[in-house]
């Protein structure tokens, strides 16, 4: 067998010769996905998905669906278990839907199938937005009646990539605002003071005129005691 007749991977590029375009065929059969309809029902989720779907995230895709439709189908191995498309499917059972559009990796060992259902998860972290091409487009897609809820994105995390990077800045918003100050009445020390009863509990609250409730944390000094010590500092005993 020469160089030229040997099969090359779909992810390889093909010396240029007279077999290219068996090669080309090859990709196009590899990438021929063929769609079934299936019940929902017979969709099986897989018992040790190790990525973690929360509720939100099935409510996202569920508008996503119920907004765009059905443009990725649910991939799955041939026992009708799900290899990519778990919320896809969580977000069909939640709007009702009956049947789901599924392709069958007949092609995939179950190892390959293992780490693809990895992979399709983790490849998607390392990209990031372009937040003024972002800003650009969502700004076009609210002027067109969408709003950033329905791609995804929560109702303060759109209005923030839509105001832009620095135009929210907190300390920008005080700019201008008047100062407030107040007066250190830190207590100049800490004292923990256990009680045997509440009757004790009680004595104490009266005798330092505060009402102590079961949500009390610290006890402050009457106010006259704290003007005392408000302007004295106190550092460590040597």
């Amino acid at each position: 067998m020469t160089s030229h007749d040997r099969h090359w991977p779909v992810t390889a590029i093909p010396p240029p010769y007279a077999g290219r375009d068996r090669f080309y065929r090859m990709v196009m059969q590899e990438h021929n996905l063929k769609v079934e309809t299936w019940s929902t029902d017979k969709v099986k989720p897989y018992k040790n998905n190790p990525r973690q779907i929360p509720q939100s995230a099935v409510d996202k895709v569920a508008l996503s669906l119920k907004e765009f439709g059905w443009r990725q189908p649910i991939v799955v191995d041939k026992q009708g278990v799900i290899v990519v498309g778990h919320t896809r499917w969580m977000g069909a059972q939640a709007l009702g839907m009956e049947s789901v559009p599924v392709h069958v990796a007949k092609n995939l060992t179950a190892k390959q199938i293992k780490a693809y259902r990895i992979a399709d998860n983790r490849v998607g972290e390392d990209s990031a937005w372009d937040a003024d091409l972002l800003k650009i487009e969502l700004e076009d897609l609210t002027e067109g009646g969408f709003e950033p809820v329905s791609m995804g994105f929560e109702e303060v995390e759109g209005l923030q990539m839509l105001a832009g990077e620095g135009e929210n800045d907190p300390e920008a918003e005080w700019q201008g605002m008047p100062e407030f100050n107040q007066p250190d009445a830190t207590a100049h020390r800490q004292i923990i003071i256990n009680f045997k009863d509440d009757e004790a509990v009680a004595d104490f609250a009266k005798l330092i005129g505060q009402e102590i409730t079961p949500k009390a944390r610290s006890i402050w000094h009457p106010e006259e005691e704290i003007a005392r010590y408000a302007d004295k500092r106190y550092v460590a005993e040597a």
